[in-house]
């Protein structure tokens, strides 16, 4: 092989190194900044800046916002989120649709359980529609009080929905 030619695949195989390493792979140590909203409805329910957290009504005085630090493929966030950023290239911006077995799970009528108001009130609790309380070291939505009974459910507030 001539020397023109040697340089012109070397010069080729870094330019191909330095493509792939400006590509996000499992194992990086990556900064992200994300707004993460369901798609049915546009709600926010969790975002990296502070403005917009502040404009959605989700602001926290105890969140620290700016580029969160994720390892790529190790589960620090969202199993749909974590794959979908393999692949993307530093720097770029990307709207990420991410279906519910990958964000926060089907919703799973084995998780709603109706419970005896009594019960509830021995614990000091009174269950409200709509009101989140904490059973047994879990948390659960109150969906509806009525009859001496309380109907609890246990799913995340987002599963079942797709997530952007």
């Amino acid at each position: 092989m001539s020397g023109k030619a040697e340089e012109k695949m070397e010069a080729e195989k870094t330019e191909m190194e330095k493509e792939e390493a400006e590509v996000v792979s499992k194992g990086d140590f990556i900064l992200v900044e994300l707004t993460g909203r369901v798609e049915e409805t546009g709600e926010i329910f969790e975002t990296t800046d502070e403005e917009t957290a502040k404009r959605n009504g989700i602001y926290s005085e105890n969140e620290v916002y700016g580029p969160r630090l994720i390892v790529v493929g190790e589960g620090w966030v969202l199993r749909g989120l974590d794959k979908r950023l393999e692949g993307l290239k530093i720097g770029e911006e990307a709207e990420i649709e991410i279906p519910p077995e990958e964000a926060f799970g089907e919703r799973d009528p084995r998780n709603i359980r109706m419970v005896p108001y009594r019960v509830l009130r021995s614990k000091g609790i009174t269950p409200r529609i709509g009101e989140r309380i904490e059973v047994d070291g879990r948390t659960a939505v109150v969906r509806s009080v009525g009859a001496g009974r309380v109907q609890l459910d246990f799913n995340h507030p987002l599963a079942g929905r797709r997530i952007i």
